[in-house]
């Protein structure tokens, strides 16, 4: 038995009843299978969005784009806030300055 996804196969896990029903009303799932499915499908959606924003973030580091504080809002919120770390400055290319703040 296979569908458009793949094939469908019986698989017999041990798993705790409580969080299928709380998944199972969060996704409006009808069975537990769906739950399951649905839960499945979520994750490999979340995946995917993550790799694609890993993605977009790199070809944006990479393009060389000069980012500046235009509006000086950042030199202001540092004076507000005097014991934030400042922003660490990567230089990647030649009159090129990036900020990335300090975690």
């Amino acid at each position: 038995m296979s569908t458009a996804r793949g094939l469908i196969v019986h698989k017999h896990y041990r798993l705790d009843e409580v969080k299928i029903k709380r998944a199972q009303k969060v996704l409006k799932a009808g069975t537990e299978t769906e739950t399951l499915d649905r839960a499945l499908e979520a994750v490999i959606a979340e995946d995917e969005r993550n790799r694609l924003t890993r993605e977009a973030n790199e070809r944006f580091v990479k393009s060389g784009i000069e980012i500046r504080d235009v509006y000086g809002k950042l030199e202001e919120k540092m004076r507000q806030q005097p014991e934030a770390k400042p922003p660490v400055a990567i230089i990647k290319k030649p009159g090129v300055r990036k900020f990335r703040l300090n975690d």
